[in-house]
């Protein structure tokens, strides 16, 4: 009578753990972000909702290193754009990222002239770090403050980045 009794106490001791019920947080995904329907607008505020969007979009190919958007979005001689462009591009390339950093727009100052509109934003940018290669050393990033240049202009039924950088560039 012992026997069965010990078989069937070491049946439930197999050894083997109970399967553990474990919560996994689903990373979001980013995407692009959509054009605001006033960014449309051939319109001084039309200048300004591209230029905010412009500038959520990079903050979305420095997250992602998907440049396709910035790239549709920037004149193919906007030099300080090519520049954010390459950056984000060999970034990822290279096995490197960015993490934070992101630009949030304070203030924003509209001059208006012809088709061309100029935008000086007041941006905020967030803590953040980023690495340049695979190979090279993560560097942190303290949060700061900037001003922004950003010259639109229409090309054809849309609006277009002319020029990018710091207003006295």
């Amino acid at each position: 009578m012992v026997l069965p009794v010990l078989a069937v106490a070491l049946m439930g001791c197999s050894g083997q753990p109970e399967p553990s019920e474990e919560t996994v947080t689903p990373t979001p995904e980013i995407t692009v972000p959509a054009m605001p329907e006033l960014a449309a607008d051939d319109s001084p505020a039309g200048a300004e909702a591209f230029a905010r969007h412009y500038i959520e979009v990079l903050n979305y190919s420095a997250l992602t290193g998907d440049t396709a958007e910035l790239e549709n979005l920037s004149a193919d001689d906007c030099t300080g754009c090519a520049k954010y462009i390459e950056l984000y591009r060999s970034t990822y390339q290279n096995g490197g990222f960015f993490t934070g950093g992101e630009w949030t727009v304070e203030a924003v100052a509209l001059n208006s002239r012809n088709s061309t509109h100029e935008v000086t934003a007041d941006i905020s940018a967030s803590a953040g770090s980023s690495k340049k290669s695979a190979t090279d050393t993560e560097i942190e990033n303290a949060a700061y403050q900037e001003r922004v240049f950003l010259e639109v202009s229409r090309g054809g039924d849309r609006w277009i980045a002319q020029r990018l950088g710091r207003p006295e560039e």
